[in-house]
């Protein structure tokens, strides 16, 4: 794997994170929209287009999101578990933090270099040894 390649491989947790996060404000907004649905008193159960969704909609779109996000949160916790097991191949503590620092705590590197004490151009330089020392699993590919 190339250099660019490992990093998009490391960067698929974020992007999940985010799509988790996502996922949970629709959630949210989900639970709100349900409690200011009101009832309807018809003996026709046939929703007109343009009209308000009922609960049992709402409930109905709730509980396939939160089938969906438990889905997400499993292979999440997977991916956290392989990135970091491959982070934990860096021979070198200080690039292993650096990896763990980006990839895993999503930190900015402007973030990683004051905490590391190097300069912002160092801690690339790192990053570029750090990625050249990380060891992928064999079958990891870009998509997952």
């Amino acid at each position: 794997m190339t250099s660019q390649e490992k990093k998009a491989w490391l960067m698929r947790y974020k992007e999940l994170d985010k799509e988790i996060n996502r996922e949970l404000d629709e959630l949210t907004r989900l639970k709100a929209m349900c409690e200011k649905v009101t009832a309807t008193y018809s003996d026709i159960p046939v929703r007109a287009p343009g009209k308000a969704a009922s609960k049992e909609d709402v409930y109905v779109r709730m509980v396939d999101l939160m089938d969906k996000i438990n889905r997400k949160i499993d292979l999440f916790v997977d991916m956290r578990g392989e990135i970091e097991r491959a982070i934990n191949t860096v021979d070198d503590p200080t690039l292993r933090l650096l990896l763990k620092l980006r990839y895993l705590d999503g930190k900015k590197w402007e973030q990683i270099a004051v905490e590391l004490g190097y300069d912002y151009r160092w801690t690339l330089r790192l990053h570029g040894r750090a990625l050249e020392r990380l060891k992928t699993p064999l079958k990891a590919t870009i998509a997952g």
